[in-house]
């Protein structure tokens, strides 16, 4: 019952966040996601984060794995869509408890992407 309650307030949190505080004609966005499964049988999560990154994968958004995170490039709406199906995935496999950390970075500025990103830094070593 507990567990219910808990992955409601989660939930709750992701669907306030993607309907009402965000503008509907957003700019591109780099967001940050990082799921960690809790309540497994085993203390590995990478078969939890493959089927995480295999949803990515198959929505087509530009992303890049690393090895604590995954990272996802587009239009804010479609980028927490995506968000909200890889929360969902680890229930799916079982899974207790989910908690999800989400990082949104989004210019309005300009146009950038993760490249630029990495290339402003890189230019400045």
């Amino acid at each position: 019952m507990a567990a219910a309650r808990s992955n409601n307030r989660l939930h709750r949190s992701v669907n306030a966040i993607s309907e009402s505080d965000i503008k509907e004609e957003s700019g591109v966005a780099i967001v940050e996601v990082k799921i960690v499964p809790i309540g497994t049988d085993s203390a590995s999560m990478s078969s939890y984060v493959a089927s995480c990154y295999r949803l990515v994968q198959d929505e087509g958004l530009k992303h890049q794995l690393t090895p604590t995170s995954t990272i996802i490039e587009g239009e804010l709406n479609q980028v927490l869509d995506v968000v909200r199906k890889m929360h969902e995935v680890p229930f799916d496999n079982g899974a207790d408890r989910v908690v999800t950390n989400i990082y949104i970075d989004e210019r309005k500025d300009r146009s950038s992407d993760m490249g630029d990103m990495v290339d402003a830094v890189e230019s400045g070593v």
